[in-house]
């Protein structure tokens, strides 16, 4: 997915581990960032159901389109954090040539489907042509049993995979 300038990533989980910062009266973003990288917590379907994972990759059309891809970014991180089914979220960007990656972490396909459908996203769906090139932009799902499985690496085999599908005549 080239080289990348920064990742962000996001716990979503409403559930907090035991003696969490979250007690400590931090706010919920800044508590996920530390959750993630500073302790390392995992979340887990703690039912054994398998989740739902969602990759993107989008490149944008020009410099132009950088503005209104990070408004309707902040949006859809709004608007997941209030989301029910979402576990965690995670953006990769690479400035230089305008492509971003998302890798997301859900309780099963319905809340996915829920998700896309209404608010931001909905939103972000309605602007994906104007804003991003769809020739080289791709999105998939698949489901896990376990958070270890979740990569950026895995998320681009499986993109580049279903993009040589899709290109072959």
């Amino acid at each position: 997915m080239g080289r990348c300038f920064g990742e962000l990533v996001f716990n979503t989980s409403p559930i907090a581990p035991r003696g969490s910062p979250a007690g400590l009266g931090l706010s919920k973003a800044r508590y996920t960032v530390l959750a993630v990288r500073i302790f390392g917590w995992a979340v887990s379907n703690m039912n054994g159901k398998p989740m739902t994972v969602v990759a993107t990759s989008l490149k944008l059309r020009g410099w132009r389109q950088l503005r209104r891809f990070f408004k309707l970014n902040g949006a859809i991180k709004r608007q997941l954090n209030v989301s029910s089914g979402s576990l965690q979220y995670r953006l990769k960007a690479d400035f230089l040539w305008l492509r971003f990656s998302t890798l997301s972490v859900w309780v099963n396909g319905q809340a996915v489907d829920d998700f896309t459908n209404t608010g931001a996203h909905r939103e972000a769906i309605a602007s994906f042509d104007s804003i991003s090139d769809r020739k080289i932009s791709g999105f998939l799902r698949w489901e896990v049993a376990d958070m270890e499985a979740v990569t950026w690496q895995e998320a681009s085999k499986r993109l580049t995979e279903q993009t040589q599908i899709l290109v072959r005549p």
